[in-house]
Parts: C-alpha cells; structure tokens; sequence
C-alpha cells in the first residue's frame, strides 16, 4: 500500500510503501503527513497540489508577470548599481585591514589604502560601468 506525503503547508511531496501494522493486522503504519488518498494527476510546473485533510485540492499558480523591458538608461542604471554594491562589499571586506592592531606590516597597510583608493575611484573612471571591479588579490597582481 502506498502514502502519499504531504508537508507542513499540505503540499504533495511523493509517495512511499507504508508497512503493516504487527498490532492491528489489516491496518497500515502511516507517516504523520501522510494519507491513503491518491492525489490527482497535476503539472508541478504550473500547478500545486495540497492535501487540506480530506481531500487533495490542485490549484494553478499564479500568471508570473513578464520581465519588465528596461530602457537603455535603466539597462545602464541597473548595471552601475551592480558596481557599486561589487565594489561597497569588497571595501567592506577590507575595513578590518584599516584597524590599528590588525596583524599586517605597514607596507602591506599602504598597499591597502592604495586599494580602497582605486574602489572609491571606480565611479569616476571613464569606462565605468563598463569595468570589472578586482579584487585585492586581481589588483595587486595588475
């Protein structure tokens, strides 16, 4: 005999041999969320099937609204901010390198502040957006 599984929210999940109960013959051990009623043949790409404790209900999923179409100064505003947030995290990334007592000797401190420079001044560069932002390992070895 077969069990049809569902989670939390109900959503079918597949289905497992269930085993005879040793105690009570004729009678099945089932899972906790889990039924003996098959559910109905559905499109898991466009439909969910939810047990809601009596029966099996299938719904379509929602109509997805289509990518909006970007102008070219949105196209270039979106790619600017991608920038942008590459290059905040990587000098995130490098404000421990700035504190006093982090263990790095006073040359490898100036090569980071040389860094840090070069990602403030990524904005200003006249290629920009149109640039990959090194790291510091890619900069330094430029």
């Amino acid at each position: 005999m077969l069990a049809y599984n569902y989670n939390q929210k109900g959503e079918y999940l597949g289905s497992e041999e269930v085993q005879p109960n040793p105690l009570e013959p004729g009678k099945w051990l089932f899972p906790a969320s889990a039924t003996p009623a098959e559910p109905p043949a559905f499109d898991p790409v466009r439909q969910s099937c939810c047990f809601d404790g009596e029966k099996w209900v299938v719904e379509n999923f929602p109509e997805q609204e289509p990518e909006p179409v970007l102008s070219e100064e949105e196209k270039r505003e979106r790619q600017c901010a991608e920038i942008r947030l590459k290059r905040d995290m990587l000098l995130l990334g490098t404000d421990k390198v700035m504190l006093e007592d982090y263990p790095v000797t006073v040359e490898e401190r100036e090569q980071y502040l040389r860094y840090r420079q070069y990602l403030r001044d990524i904005t200003k560069a006249k290629e920009f957006p149109e640039l990959e932002v090194k790291t510091f390992e890619e900069w330094k070895g430029a």
